[in-house]
């Protein structure tokens, strides 16, 4: 709200919605009165079923085109006439791609510059307040009207320029330093030995110590370390999850309980796709759906069962039972029905 933040106006925001006939530019006239503010929503795949829907068919190209990346896609959305981006110029974190959409109703001006000519404007500061000096060498003024889209790479320092009511929606594509990523990985490894503390009953090595005298006994000891196994297996599940969810790296927040009536149909949601590894031989057999990790007994005629709800297939429950049984009990093709 003008140039500071306020939380209060939140609770404002929830408790008086929108009326049918009014548009947004309306609503927010009334909550805010002629003040200057700005809304900034997260995240906004999380919240809504059909948005991430609509976006997921509208980056389908482009992530054919990329690939995926390993920290996934995230949209935000920001709405106001807050004038200048109240937190001033600065840049996204290293690797955060951003796809800016200008949706209107009015114009929207963008200001970019090179980090080492921002740095010596600033005198080495990340964050600066907008000023004339500063807007004046800019290395590049976008102006944007409704419908113009702008990519803003995570390297270059930026600030917007929104003086009347407008929305724009920014996506996020997150590719995360090698640094950053392989911590978030090690730190799945030591998560799926947290709280456990149950006995292991099969031990096919120990590591030993090293002895005082070696020359290194550290390397001695990194040696005797097979780590690349179960580092091979986190960055496949990640990959597994965003890719079943189309590049979302959480899933999206479900409201109220799940049902499934026997008569009714299921079929996948296009683009998403069900992902799984083929050659699964043990007991259990694992695919993802949606960025969740499913796991069930295996099953011999499972991984073309899964093929053909890739194509788009419709099934519903007695379908899938008379597939599946007896080889499966009923518990195991609800497990399915419900994943």
């Amino acid at each position: 709200m003008g140039d500071k933040q306020d939380n209060h106006y939140g609770e404002k925001l929830k408790s008086a919605p929108p009326a049918s006939e009014q548009t947004l530019q309306q609503w927010t006239t009334d909550v805010f009165e002629h003040n200057r503010f700005g809304i900034v929503l997260n995240s906004l795949e999380k919240y809504s079923l059909k948005f991430a829907e609509k976006v997921a068919k509208g980056s389908e190209s482009l992530l054919e085109l990329t690939g995926m990346p390993m920290g996934g896609l995230a949209f935000l959305c920001f709405v106001g006439n807050y004038d200048y981006t109240p937190f001033g110029v600065h840049k996204e974190i290293l690797g955060e791609e951003g796809f800016l959409f200008h949706m209107g109703p009015h114009d929207k001006t963008f200001y970019t510059w090179e980090t080492s000519k921002f740095y010596a404007l600033s005198k080495g500061q990340d964050v600066f307040p907008v000023t004339e000096e500063v807007l004046g060498a800019a290395d590049h003024v976008f102006k944007l009207k409704p419908g113009d889209v702008l990519c803003i790479p995570s390297e270059k320092f930026h600030v917007g320029q929104t003086p009347e009511f407008s929305i724009s929606m920014v996506m996020d594509f997150i590719n995360p330093s090698v640094k950053k990523f392989s911590r978030q990985m090690a730190q799945q490894i030591a998560g799926k030995e947290a709280g456990s503390i149950t006995m292991e009953r099969h031990i096919d090595r120990i590591i030993k110590p090293s002895k005082l005298q070696a020359a290194n006994p550290v390397t001695e000891l990194c040696e005797q370390i097979d780590l690349c196994t179960e580092l091979n297996e986190v960055i496949q599940e990640r990959y597994h999850k965003l890719r079943s969810n189309h590049g979302y790296h959480t899933p999206t927040i479900q409201r109220g309980e799940m049902s499934l009536l026997s008569s009714e149909k299921l079929a996948l949601t296009q683009p998403y796709k069900l992902q799984f590894e083929m050659d699964q031989t043990g007991d259990t057999f694992c695919f993802y759906a949606r960025g969740h990790k499913i796991t069930v007994i295996n099953h011999p005629k499972l991984p073309a069962w899964l093929l053909q709800a890739n194509q788009g297939t419709e099934f519903n429950q007695q379908s899938i039972a008379e597939y599946f049984l007896p080889e499966w009990e009923l518990q195991q093709v609800m497990v399915l029905c419900m994943g």
